[in-house]
């Protein structure tokens, strides 16, 4: 037993207090006999002694209060001491591997819960005089006790309350958090309690670097594997993808899921189930057995009904690590994507309209299967185009226009700044060519500026790889190449700040450029799509290339399907919504949309930010709680932590593979005694019930033996 603030011990002297009190009281007085006084004398004496014992015993209980209130500012503990380490005492941090495969259960416990029980057998072997601190790490360090306190039990309570994560493990951050809070201390030591997964030693030269650090400043470092051995099977899904981040209502939509096995044992062949929302399951698929180690990814197809944002969440049957065994995403089901085609004159001598080959791109598909194609064109001459016909369609492609009415550029403003895409070619026609470079229409919606006029000889894409979203698909080889069509004249112009190069040319000019306007994006081709200029539209690329345009127009906003455990997600909503509410169902709530923030006003654009994406599962965004969701998405852990397959010992650091070669190392453990002292409170707290009951006792006495007799 130690004291905290012995200085108060100090306050014991005000016992003498109720002692000089009782003193005072019985001070000698004068004996006057008188004649009845010998028939008295029996009873009165009889009295005395009762009083005594009464004051008697309200003199103890007024000094055991003394003592007691003085023990109470002391600050009592058990264990605890001297910061420094010095005398023989420590400074033990505990660093406790709160990662997602900490969550493996034998189907008794799991492997944190065995890992706490660990942590406490250090503390309950430190010598007296000790201190100790804590920090929880997985993707980052968590301190919960830091730096190392006196009272051990502090570290206790938190170790209780602990909590893993559903992120990956790295100890570099927390190693190296704690070499610093140990810095120049004495007897100090680090014991990083573990599984000793792949991820925790991610950072191998990071963590040897440590391990000097920690040798140089005369910090031991040890390690506790608490690592299961034996049969170990886990099936977990390492990733989910759709062939389109906006599917449509109706078609059918391919999906890959990666499965993997990382357990210590083969697995069978396994049922995936697919599930949208609280609905019964939607599709199924079936998992080939896999060798320990082994991954495949699971080919399925299904079909949405609905419209609007849904979560699609893949399930495998439970196993020994839950963490991994469902995967979930958000999807913008939409309906079938009308696209409203204005076309400008056609050039002299040509018959082709400047419309032509983009139609024919968008909807590739003979005249009887038109109907059924996810595409629908809409064909109008500048002078049609109204704000009736913009509400039709999702995406305006503009092919070949010189100018556009004050009212109708205004539409299309609008248009764009809602949430619609709109696809912009210049004009092949040498006649309009300058008046078109002096004032293009729409010149505030283009993501290019001062454009001029380019003659080239011979002019190709460059080679992959390529960064935007539209042009990543021909990153792979199979895809076929984007550089076989030849460029011979091209607009030149100034990028703007937020806009992007889709594909550039040999000569460093981009042939196509992007940008977001509010919630809405503009795609613009220096090429006139229709042959003149250059041959892409009789390119066997023309028809993917025009396709995942639409699909990236058609996208109201960048929506993410999925983050990580605490990663911020994103979404673009109309400006109209800046600064109004919005709410989110998660897996905590999923029926019952939460306050979670307001939507931002970031670069003109309104922004729904949500960080508080801790729990893994599916997650959906209102703008109203009664209304239907404007986002949905996944949160899911890290695939490293689904792999419960030894570390090999080359990525062990030197300073930890002996302890986890030998199944860790800690002192006996605590016996019976120690195990119920441990579940007791805190000295002070019992004194302060003491303080209470004692107050109590001595005020019920105090009244009781003050009544007449």
């Amino acid at each position: 037993m130690h004291l905290l603030s012995p200085i108060y011990l100090l306050g014991l002297a005000a016992v003498a207090l109720p002692v000089l009190i009782h003193l005072i009281r019985h001070r000698k007085v004068t004996v006057v006999a008188w004649a009845a006084h010998r028939f008295l004398q029996a009873v009165v004496r009889r009295l005395q002694r009762r009083r005594r014992l009464n004051d008697l015993i309200l003199l103890l209980l007024r000094c055991l209060l003394f003592i007691l209130v003085a023990l109470l500012f002391a600050r009592p503990f058990i264990g605890g001491g001297q910061i420094s380490g010095g005398d023989g005492a420590q400074v033990v941090l505990l660093l406790l591997d709160g990662s997602g495969s900490m969550g493996t259960s034998n189907g008794v416990r799991s492997g944190f819960d065995q890992a706490r029980d660990r942590a406490l057998e250090v503390l309950d072997t430190l010598p007296p005089t000790s201190s100790a601190g804590l920090i929880l790490f997985a993707g980052r360090a968590v301190p919960l006790v830091s730096p190392p306190v006196r009272e051990l039990d502090t570290v206790r309570r938190e170790l209780e309350r602990a909590v893993p994560m559903p992120a990956g493990s790295d100890l570099a951050p927390a190693l190296e958090a704690g070499l610093e809070m140990l810095k120049g201390m004495r007897n100090a030591r680090i014991v990083v309690i573990t599984d000793g997964r792949q991820g925790v030693w991610a950072d191998r030269a990071k963590l040897e670097q440590l391990g000097e650090v920690a040798a140089a400043g005369n910090i031991s470092l040890e390690v506790i594997d608490t690592s299961e051995t034996g049969d170990l099977p886990n099936l977990g899904l390492v990733s989910l993808e759709s062939s389109t981040a906006r599917p449509v209502a109706g078609q059918s939509v391919a999906l890959g899921v990666g499965v993997r096995n990382g357990g210590t044992q083969p697995s069978e062949r396994t049922r995936l189930i697919f599930e949208t929302g609280k609905d019964f399951p939607v599709g199924e698929a079936w998992v080939p057995a896999l060798r320990p180690g082994a991954s495949t990814v699971v080919q399925a197809k299904l079909r949405f009904d609905k419209t609007g944002w849904q979560t699609l969440t893949a399930r495998l049957p439970g196993d020994g690590l839950a963490m991994d065994d469902s995967r979930t995403i958000g999807l913008q089901v939409r309906p079938r994507l009308n696209v409203v085609l204005v076309q400008g004159a056609s050039a002299p001598g040509r018959g082709v309209p400047p419309g032509f080959f983009l139609e024919a791109a968008a909807v590739p598909v003979p005249v009887a299967q038109e109907r059924d194609f996810p595409v629908a064109v809409t064909t109008l001459q500048a002078s049609q185009l109204d704000a009736a016909h913009l509400q039709t369609g999702s995406v305006v492609m503009l092919a070949g226009l010189t100018e556009l009415g004050r009212g109708q550029e205004l539409a299309l403003k609008e248009f764009v700044r809602n949430g619609g895409g709109l696809l912009i070619t210049p004009p092949a026609a040498e006649a309009v060519r300058t008046a078109y470079l002096t004032r293009p229409p729409l010149e505030d919606l283009l993501p290019m500026t001062d454009l001029s006029f380019v003659e080239a000889e011979a002019t190709y894409a460059t080679a992959p790889p390529y960064t935007s979203p539209i042009t990543a698909f021909w990153n792979d080889s199979a895809a076929g190449s984007l550089e076989a069509f030849i460029v011979q004249d091209h607009l030149r112009g100034t990028l703007r700040d937020n806009a992007s190069p889709v594909l550039p040319l040999a000569d460093g000019d981009p042939l196509f450029a992007t940008q977001s306007v509010g919630a809405g994006r503009v795609f613009f081709s220096t090429v006139p799509l229709e042959g003149s200029w250059s041959d892409l539209p009789l390119s066997p690329q023309f028809v993917p290339l025009v396709q995942r345009t639409l699909e990236w127009l058609s996208l109201q906003s960048e929506a993410t399907p999925q983050v990580a455990p605490g990663e911020r997600w994103s979404l673009t909503v109309p400006l109209v919504h800046a600064g109004q509410p919005f709410y989110v169902a998660g897996p905590l709530n999923p029926d019952e949309p939460q306050l979670a923030g307001e939507v931002e006003l970031v670069k003109n654009r309104a922004l729904i930010n949500e960080a508080s994406t801790r729990e893994p599962g599916a997650y959906r965004v209102y703008l109203d709680p009664a209304g239907p969701p404007v986002g949905a998405f996944g949160v899911n852990p890290d695939t490293a932590e689904s792999d419960l397959r030894p570390t090999p010992n080359a990525e062990v650091p030197e300073w930890a593979y002996a302890a986890l070669s030998s199944g860790g190392t800690t002192g006996p453990k605590a016996g019976p005694l120690t195990r119920w002292l441990r579940a007791l409170p805190e000295p002070w707290v019992l004194l302060a019930y003491a303080i209470l009951l004692l107050g109590a006792v001595e005020l019920y006495l105090a009244q009781r033996f003050s009544r007449p007799t």
